[in-house]
């Protein structure tokens, strides 16, 4: 399989600015750094929105906790082929964000159990409208990241959008470009173990030990990524032919640290 070619913009000046709500860390990338204060009042007005729908702060941090995962949120349609262009980038260049950040790593859960919903994250879809309103105001590109979903929108800076992920025991971590589009990463291990965390499914309650220690998936849309990085959780070994069937690049690694590349993933052979 061939990943198409990547279709960015001329700038490559970006802007970044960290930023925490709900306990939950985030960053926001812009293409034209003359704008990154009325980025940031759009975020934050944005952000204000989606907490609005809460009772109470308490209750806008546990559902963004862990993975974020909501099961009052919408599933949306079927994840679409990715359709944007995606290749490697140089290890030794900057990278506009990587997973897990070091703020993320600190903060990250740390219960045995995980309770996850079958569609959509809360992170995914608020990563998304933010991204898309920030890009409709500022008119240049916007990449957001919430805790492992990162959404970008309008046209990406001349290098692409450029993402670090982990490795695993038998792969070095992997830097994505891309132009467009979102990736999903969702990491189940657990400080000084070594067998993944165990998942409960919402809203029936199912455990479900899972056969992968993390899945990071790149999909047209956040909520789409999202959706198609918790379904690769629950499937097990079955997510490598559910993911090639939905054609959605995806790195997913086991208990042991193996290292699966599924689609047109940068760097793997096919």
């Amino acid at each position: 399989m061939t990943a198409p070619p990547l279709h960015t913009g001329l700038r490559t000046a970006t802007f970044a600015i960290d930023w925490s709500a709900w306990d939950t860390c985030g960053r926001l990338v812009v293409t034209d750094p003359d704008v990154h204060a009325l980025a940031l009042e759009v975020l934050s007005r944005e952000l204000a929105v989606v907490g609005r729908a809460f009772r109470t702060r308490f209750a806008a941090r546990r559902a963004f906790r862990d993975g974020g995962w909501s099961p009052s949120m919408p599933d949306g349609p079927a994840p679409a082929p990715f359709p944007y262009g995606l290749a490697s980038a140089s290890p030794d260049e900057p990278v506009h964000v990587e997973l897990p950040s070091a703020r993320c790593r600190a903060a990250g859960p740390r219960r045995r159990r995980l309770r996850i919903g079958l569609g959509p994250s809360l992170r995914a879809w608020t990563a998304q409208r933010c991204a898309e309103a920030v890009a409709e105001e500022t008119l240049c590109g916007v990449l957001v990241a919430i805790g492992g979903d990162v959404a970008t929108s309008g046209l990406a800076p001349a290098t692409g959008w450029r993402v670090r992920l982990p490795g695993g025991a038998d792969a070095a971590p992997a830097v994505l470009a891309l132009d467009g589009g979102a990736v999903s990463w969702a990491d189940l291990s657990m400080p000084g173990r070594t067998e993944p965390r165990e998942l409960v499914v919402a809203p029936n309650g199912r455990t479900v030990r899972t056969h992968w220690r993390s899945v990071a998936v790149v999909a047209a849309t956040a909520p789409a990524a999202s959706a198609a990085c918790t379904g690769a959780l629950v499937s097990g070994r079955a997510a490598v032919r559910r993911l090639n069937r939905q054609g959605l690049p995806a790195r997913l690694t086991d208990g042991d640290g193996r290292v699966r590349d599924v689609g047109w993933w940068p760097g793997s052979e096919r």
